[in-house]
């Protein structure tokens, strides 16, 4: 079981520290034992998470408001559920209104700055909207992503999740599985195997990828992969573009629209079913090229 030591540290009011959203604060520390799998739901918020050597979650959160009323609605708490320790920030809800003027940010607000070390083994799984997270040196990372901001290192075991207006990078890791991407942009520098469902009105970025790179579906984006060490394989394109280069294996499309491809430096073969009013250019292919008459 695990066990929770919860402290409150100090507080100040009336005191505009080095976020200028944080007029009132308090801190609060939360230790966890025996944590295999986190789970963490934010919104406004911000997060720096990073894995170490030892067997502890330790939870350090600064908390934020614009009033002391605010302030003392904040809280952390935890729960078990299933396999997976859930760590809370309360309420769920909170509405933030910001605004600027002569003399900085005002408004109505309350969220959560937290510095969390976990064991390297951990997997998290995070749900984030509207703030931020830099991630590093864990086991594992399920994500959802909406309005803001992860930056994802050193990623032992398998990458997951979805996107909506969101920037996600990701350095290092092993394979990673998109399930959506839209109106957001995602980097991948040096992971394992990439499969994506769809890409819509999104930016899809690979650099170097040791397995295959697999795309269902792109509508009015754009993909983006070059270092591949297996094969590229898009199943339909409409009005998107993608552009493939230094593949050791082959370059598959299923479809294409009004949209466009370009391969270059392709070791394997170039081959195309489809193609509607789109347009292919390709250079320095090592194997075959077989694309339709029209």
């Amino acid at each position: 079981m695990w066990k929770l030591a919860l402290a409150i540290l100090a507080l100040s009011s009336g005191s505009v520290l080095a976020n200028e959203r944080c007029e009132y604060s308090s801190e609060q520390q939360v230790t966890l034992n025996d944590v295999q799998r986190l789970q963490l739901t934010m919104s406004s918020d911000q997060l720096k998470l990073v894995g170490g050597s030892g067997d502890q979650v330790a939870v350090t959160a600064r908390l934020c408001a614009s009033s002391q009323k605010r302030l003392d609605e904040l809280r952390l708490d935890t729960r078990q559920q299933g396999q997976s320790t859930q760590l809370q920030l309360l309420p769920e809800r909170r509405s933030n209104q910001f605004s600027s003027g002569l003399f900085g940010r005002g408004g109505s607000y309350a969220w959560f700055d937290l510095t969390i070390e976990v064991p390297a083994s951990i997997l998290l799984d995070l749900t984030l909207s509207s703030g931020s997270a830099s991630v590093e040196n864990i086991a594992g990372l399920e994500l959802v992503l909406s309005s803001g901001r992860v930056q994802a290192n050193d990623i032992a075991g398998p990458v997951s999740g979805s996107v909506s207006s969101g920037q996600l990078t990701i350095t290092e890791a092993g394979p990673v599985q998109l399930n959506a991407l839209s109106s957001g942009q995602v980097r991948l520098h040096q992971v394992g195997s990439v499969q994506a469902s769809s890409v819509s009105s999104g930016q899809l970025s690979i650099e170097t990828a040791a397995g295959d790179v697999t795309l269902a579906s792109l509508s009015s984006g754009q993909m983006r992969a070059s270092d591949v060490h297996g094969s590229v394989k898009v199943d339909r394109i409409s009005s998107g573009s993608v552009r493939v280069s230094d593949v050791k294996g082959n370059a598959e499309f299923g479809s294409i629209g009004s949209g466009s491809i370009r391969a270059e430096r392709i070791d394997g073969d170039l081959s195309l079913e489809r193609k509607g009013s789109g347009s292919v250019r390709h250079q320095d292919v090592g194997g075959q090229v077989r694309l339709p008459s029209r």
